[in-house]
């Protein structure tokens, strides 16, 4: 259970009227040090909230999360580091260095009552948290009875395998061992036993199947797996009955474990994957916790099994259901906390706890949200926000005050020595934390690329810091406004409706109370209050330079949306008891498994030595319970704070129960005394308020003077033993000093005898120092000779075979020679090298020679090479008996040439082309198949070189595809007879790859040559880049080159050849928009006949231009190098945007027709060329350009970090520069479009502006309303233009047209002729009929509901058909609501909640009230 020995802890405060004074007071005293030590003597930290024992601090901050756990973050700046070693100090040394409560903005109390002392968590017992489901049902583990089922196996299934057998079935379901199989004897050999076992494998170790077989004549039970790994742990689907659901649900009652780590055990005991399990949240360690727990396909009989072998668990109330749990389904949890050894009376207990249930407390975010070193988190998330990398990098891997793992000073000492990512990874051997992440990204992204070194970080983490400044600054404002406004609803203050924030209105305060009001956690979708809290967030903000107005993060996940959070949380079920007790170890009241157990209530007595506040209570979700235990206590929840005032409990207590039973209490530090203290202490608790305790003075007196004669008498005692302990003491050290100087002067005569033998031994190690060096002289000879007679001993064995015509003995053993070579490369003996490089020439030439003209007459026998098509090759059949013969000499000389490799490799230079073009290295070219290449080459430089007809610059279409025509003639015969003689061989090489590779090193070789020719003829270069591309595509799809081997490409991307073909694609591109732009059908789309196709009206000279560009992309995709794709893609975007220039200079000649047909063609072409770029903008081949181009310039320092940062996430592309070009182009053009339109309009509304809306009949005096003939014009020239742009302008323009437009012309009507008119009722009635009837329909083509793109007017014509009394009811509430802003008539509903009935939201209340005004048709009142 819990460590009953160990020291306790109290929350000690000193007494003070005023509370404000009382938080300066504790932050001005001292930190005391205090360590405990366990039952085994490990050194303990002291948990000053909770009162335990911790190990390290990095598990102080989650078992501080005491508040309802569901809804908060793991708040720990580092990864659950799990070892304990590091030289740490004592955990209050470590808070020195920590925050202060006021440094978050923690500084207000709501309650008046004065505060007292207690110990939190002395005991884990003394926590308890019941989970609240979502149907508001308190979980309770009160049922261990398990679910009648007639599916279930019996209770025997779990007996009858023995520990051997579940050890061995494990294994073998975990792929621990080699075995395929567990056979388990059948010693009762009766079929229900069989049936048992068969039940008890496939139940306990789901992916298991089990048999019977007969061995010996004994049964034997095996168990296989079902399907592999895959099998492993996973539910049985065909074992689930169909009737039952899918989730078994039960109650975890669970004791100092925290959620995970129960799940881990319950998994591993069940041999299941921990996913199977869900649940609704997660609960603290340090209490005792009963949660709802579901879990995938398991029987009850199973969990309920577990109960008998877990220690701190249990499980009960079982039940099936067809559906899991879901985090933060909750509506909280139901505390019951126990506050042992108070100090409050119990009127200030009374006071303290009333005012917890009716008022509540401030909904503060914990010291836990904030981290607990000297690096604050929010420190680290003002600098995300801010955007300043180096300073994130900084604060999370700089040297920091305070105690922490040994390893992780070692590692910050390093980074800040050196700032070298990866030496200071080296020092954490825990890679998991915060800063061994943030190095990793370091060493992988470099130091200029911060960002995506934070990205390795998880994202809940890096999330962890922008919340926590989120939190600073709510608990600061939230200070303020409790301080500026007190605990009352205001005007200006924020409450929900629904999930929408509004403010309160001055006529709407007596509604709401403080409990109703939220402030917000600053972001970009929130609204703030109207009062002077506003200005402070924005005050606040801008101190930390960032803007309230825009908190959009250029990286997406960083950005922050905020939320609403309410400031006072009222707790629910609020009950409360004092209760007494003597022994400080005895629980104070029954848990659910007590119950179940049916232990007896703990009997207290009814006076004891110490008091203690039990306390229940229910929070919501999010909600930090330490906050509402700070309210009673009115403590400060700084963990600093916390370890002195508990020392202070600790001690006192201490020292007092040693009073009480008379045992003498040895001081605890000798440099500090708490005499005064203790003294204070005692008197308060003997005789504390009440005078008539004064008459006890006269016993406590005698009985303190009593123990003080006690302990005299026991120092004396001490006294005379000290003087005979002295004594022994001194001759013991005269004694060792003697036996030291003994020691010291045999040391002596050792250290002089050890020189005078070395002194001796120095000719001798002389002598031996020159035989040693002659001895190696001797063996390096004795090797040169050994190295010379080997060379010649092999020399003599080819001499051999080649005598007994033994040539395949011959080439081994060359191969074997040229072993040699190659080992004696590093060596300096320059004329063995000589030697053996002369040998291995010598036998090479003669080898190669003999099987070279060997090889020659096989390929002639078969007719090689090859001119035809393959379909007509016939070799080997001039004799086709002899066939067989002719292609078994084929393959032995080719593999005898094989051997012959690698000494042709050490003697032969490969032709090299010049370094300028930068060719993949690739290996030579293997003997045979050069041989095999030697006429195909003679053929291709004959023809091909010098003045032959042949080789004409202008065609270099004939050689290539010349090329292409031998590698396709000589697949079939390299497939079927070459490939399996170098597999044979073990080569792997691919010989048709081989024999395309030395084909196309000739096309290299001629466009080397070539090229300088024709580089200044346009013409020509042109003509040879579309054949390269054309050969290049061929080679690649049809015969499967390898993009790593040489290429063409390689060839024209040298620079001077690639700067040519960049000019001339430039010059017959602009050429080409020439030609579009000029031509008759430019303008004109060419699928203007197929409605489905010309859905974007998409002009010729548009198409034409993106198709060019298109092309453009598909001639330099196969470039070797992302930055000569890179520069390409700079000539598309110098094209787009020429272009872009040309379309404006045209554009400009049509200003004056700007609804023509040409204008409307040129919107058209613009708005196709952004979209197609934005598409293109997420191709993977511009996504991969787009990572090249970022390293380029992170390389080259090019760009800013902000720039860099937005490539790096994605959030920009590579033509954004040119989408947003056209955007403002497209944005210009529609405006003047639209301009004109309303121009047209304004001019024929002139009649109807000037209409006599104050003298028109009523609706009752016609007999038929219609429509007003001032009207027609505008309406009709409305019409027409819709129709005409419809026509003209693809979809996406014009609905954006008729949107920009609409909002002009509703202004227009409001404001010239609305507000520029009186109206009788008459006139209100033709003005809504005139809009609502004919002008609004106008529209209905384009939307549902236009009405609604009219506010103004549509709004406006509602208030001006108010009848009367309508007029007068809404009339009278606005001049109420405007006078003095208070509401004369409690029961009249708000000026905005009157507007809103009515259907008006737009207009504001003054220009309602204007609207009103503009009515004639008013009664005479007299006023």
């Amino acid at each position: 259970m819990e460590t009953v020995d160990m020291t306790s802890v109290s929350l000690k405060r000193p007494h003070c009227e005023d509370g404000e004074a009382n938080l300066d007071e504790i932050k001005r005293q001292k930190i005391s040090e205090e360590s405990s030590k366990t039952a085994d003597g490990s050194d303990l930290k002291i948990d000053t909230v909770t009162g335990k024992s911790k190990k390290s601090l990095h598990e102080d901050t989650k078992d501080e999360i005491i508040p309802n756990e569901e809804g908060e973050e793991q708040e720990n700046e580092e990864l659950e580091e799990s070892d304990d070693d590091g030289d740490a100090e004592s955990f209050a040394d470590m808070m020195k260095h920590g925050l202060t409560e006021r440094d978050v903005g923690i500084t207000k109390f709501v309650s008046s009552h004065k505060g007292f002392s207690g110990i939190l968590k002395e005991r884990y017992s003394d926590f308890v948290v019941h989970e609240i489901g979502k149907d508001g049902r308190v979980s309770h583990l009160d049922d261990f009875t398990v679910p009648v089922d007639n599916e279930d196996p019996s209770e025997e299934v779990f007996t009858v395998l023995s520990d051997e057998d579940k050890q061995r079935l494990e294994e073998l379901q975990l792929f621990k061992n080699k075995e395929t199989s567990v056979a388990i004897e059948v010693i009762e050999d009766t079929k229900e036993k069989r049936t048992v076992i068969h039940q008890a494998v496939k139940s306990l170790f789901p992916g298991l199947e089990t048999k019977t077989e007969d061995r010996d004549g004994k049964k034997y039970i095996v168990a296989y797996h079902a399907a592999g790994k895959k099998a492993l742990a996973n539910p049985r689907k065909h074992s689930w009955p169909k009737s039952r659901g899918n989730y078994c649900h039960f109650v975890l009652y669970k004791e100092n474990k925290d959620t995970m780590d129960a799940i881990n055990v319950l998994s591993k005991f069940l041999r299941v994957k921990p996913n199977i399990f869900s649940y609704m949240g997660t609960k603290d360690k340090r209490a005792i916790t009963v949660q709802e727990i579901a879990v995938l396909r398991i029987t009850a009989q199973r969990l309920a099994h577990l109960n008998k072998c877990l220690m701190n668990f249990k499980l009960g109330n079982f039940s099936y259901k067809s559906h899991p749990l879901k985090l933060g389904e909750l509506q909280g949890n139901h505390f019951t906390v126990v506050l042992r050894n108070i100090t409050g009376t119990d009127e200030q207990v009374q006071q303290a706890m009333q005012s917890l249930k009716e008022i509540g407390f401030i909904n503060y975010y914990g010291m836990q949200r904030f981290g607990t070193t000297a690096v604050p988190t929010y420190q680290i998330g003002r600098a995300i926000l801010q955007n300043n990398w180096n300073e994130v990098m900084d604060l999370i891997l700089k040297p920091r005050p305070g105690a922490e793992k040994g390893y992780l000073v070692k590692c910050r000492e390093e980074w800040a020595r050196t700032k070298d990512p990866a030496a200071a990874l080296k020092k954490l051997p825990v890679k998991r934390c915060v800063e061994g992440q943030l190095l990793r990204g370091l060493s992988k992204y470099g130091m200029k690329n911060i960002i995506s070194a934070f990205g390795i970080i998880p994202r809940n983490n890096r999330l962890m810091y922008i919340h926590s400044y989120q939190s600073y600054v709510w608990n600061n404002t939230v200070s303020k406004r409790i301080e500026e406004y007190g605990l009352k609803a205001v005007p200006g203050d924020l409450v929900l409706k629904g999930a929408t924030a509004v403010h309160i209105e001055e006529a709407d305060v007596e509604d709401y109370t403080i409990h109703d009001v939220v402030m917000p956690l600053p972001g970009f979708d929130v609204i703030y209050p109207k009062h002077k809290i506003g200005d402070a967030y924005k005050e606040m903000l801008t101190a930390d330079n960032l803007d309230i107005n825009n908190m959009r993060h250029k990286i997406r996940d960083y950005s922050l949306s905020g939320a609403y959070r309410k400031i006072i949380i009222r707790p629910q079920n609020v009950n409360w008891e004092v209760v007494v007790y003597d022994d400080p170890k005895i629980p104070l009241f029954n848990t659910d498994l007590d119950k179940l157990e049916e232990k007896p209530l703990p009997v207290l007595p009814k006076e004891g030595k110490f008091r203690a506040l039990k306390m229940e209570f229910s929070l919501p979700p999010s909600t930090y319970a330490t906050m509402a235990i700070r309210e009673v206590l009115k403590m400060d929840t700084r963990a600093s704070s916390r370890v002195r005032l508990a020392r202070g409990s600790a001690a006192g207590e201490e020292k007092m129960a040693a009073i009480k039973v008379g045992r003498q209490l040895v001081a605890r530090d000798p440099d500090h005394c708490d005499i005064p203290y203790y003294v204070s202490e005692f008197v308060e608790r003997e005789i504390g308020n009440d005078r008539n305790s004064l008459t006890k003075l006269g016993m406590l007196i005698e009985e303190l003077s009593e123990n003080k004669r006690q302990l005299e008498e026991q120092v004396l005692t001490v006294s005379s033993e000290v003087p005979k302990r002295i004594q022994n003491a001194l001759k013991n050290a005269e004694d060792s000093n003697k036996t030291l100087s003994q020691l010291l002067e045999e040391e002596t005569l050792l250290s002089e005898s050890i020189d005078n033998h070395l002194l001796k031994a120095q000719p001798w190690m002389e002598a031996l120092d020159v035989l040693i060096s002659q001895i190696e002289e001797m063996e390096r000879h004795l090797a040169y000779l050994k190295w010379i007679s080997r060379i010649e001993e092999l020399s003599d064995n080819i001499q051999q075979y080649l005598m007994t015509n033994n040539v395949p003995e011959a080439a081994t053993t060359l191969a074997s020679m040229a072993e040699l070579d190659i080992k004696l490369q590093e060596s300096s003996c320059s004329h063995l090298l000589s030697f053996v490089r002369s040998t291995v020439q010598f036998w090479h030439k003669i080898l190669k020679d003999k099987l070279s003209s060997d090889f020659e007459e096989i390929l002639t026998q078969l007719h090689w090479p090859f001119i035809g098509p393959p379909q007509s090759q016939v070799f080997g059949l001039a004799a086709p008996g002899s066939a067989p013969d002719v292609y078994n000499n084929l393959e032995t000389l080719f593999s005898q040439l094989l051997k012959l490799q690698t000494s042709d490799e050490l003697i032969t230079k490969p032709k090299q082309l010049p370094e300028k073009y930068s060719l993949p290295s690739s290996p030579p070219i293997i003997l045979p198949m050069q041989i095999m290449l030697n006429p195909l080459q003679k053929r291709f430089r004959y023809h091909f070189t010098g003045n032959r007809q042949t080789n004409v610059l202008s065609k270099p279409e004939w050689y290539l595809t010349q090329v292409l025509m031998w590698i396709g003639n000589h697949t079939k015969f390299l497939d079927e007879k070459i490939q399996p003689i170098l597999d044979k061989a073990g080569y792997s090489v691919n010989a048709r790859l081989e024999f395309s590779r030395a084909l196309v090193m000739l096309i290299l070789e001629k466009l080397a040559t070539d090229i300088p020719c024709l580089l200044y003829d346009d013409n020509l270069l042109c003509h040879l880049v579309d054949e390269v591309l054309l050969f290049e595509r061929e080679l690649y799809t049809v015969h499967g080159y390898l993009s790593t081997f040489p290429s063409c490409m390689h060839i024209l991307s040298e620079e001077t050849c690639f700067q040519r073909w960049l000019t001339v694609e430039r010059k017959f591109a602009l050429q080409k928009m020439d030609s579009m732009l000029s031509s008759e059908t430019a303008w004109i789309s060419q699928y203007k006949d197929i409605s489905d196709v010309d859905e974007m009206k998409v002009p010729g000279c548009a198409e034409t231009f993106m198709t060019l560009l298109f092309v453009i992309t598909d001639r330099y995709k196969n470039l070797p190098t992302a930055s000569r794709k890179l520069q390409f893609l700079e000539l598309q975007k110098d094209l787009v945007d020429d272009f872009r220039i040309r379309l404006t200079q045209v554009m400009k000649e049509e200003t004056r027709a700007s609804l023509g047909f040409r204008y409307c063609a040129i919107l058209n072409a613009v708005n196709y060329i952004a979209t197609v770029l934005s598409d293109w903008a997420d191709n993977v081949f511009f996504l991969q350009l787009q990572q090249a181009a970022l390293e380029v310039c992170a390389d080259s320092n090019a760009l800013s970090k902000l720039q860099l940062g937005q490539l790096a996430s994605m959030e920009s592309s590579v033509f954004d520069d040119m989408i947003n070009l056209l955007e403002r182009l497209k944005h210009d053009m529609l405006t003047r479009q639209v301009d004109h339109v309303f121009r047209e309009v304004k001019d024929a509304a002139r009649l109807y502006r000037k209409e006599r809306w104050l003298s028109l009949p009523s609706q009752a005096e016609q007999a038929v309303m219609s429509l007003s003939s001032t009207a027609c014009p505008m309406l009709l020239t409305l019409r027409d233009r819709l129709l005409q742009l419809e026509q003209q302008l693809c979809h996406s323009l014009f609905k954006i047209f008729w949107q920009m437009l609409v909002e002009k012309v509703d202004m227009f009507i409001y404001q010239e002729i609305i507000l520029a008119n009186y109206f009788n009722e008459g006139g209100a009635a033709q003005l809504q009929f005139d809009m609502s009837r004919n002008l609004f329909p106008l529209f209905s083509h384009y939307c549902k509901r236009p009405e609604n793109y009219f506010k103004h007017i549509k709004e406006a014509c509602i208030i001006l058909n108010l009848n009367i009394g309508s007029a007068l009811l809404l009339k009278d509430v606005l001049e109420s609501a405007s006078e003095n802003g208070t509401i004369l008539n409690p029961n009249q509903p708000s000026a905005t909640a009157a507007l809103n009935e009515l259907g008006v939201y737009k207009l504001a209340q003054q220009d309602v009230e204007i609207l009103l005004n503009l009515k004639t048709n008013w009664p005479n009142t007299g006023k």
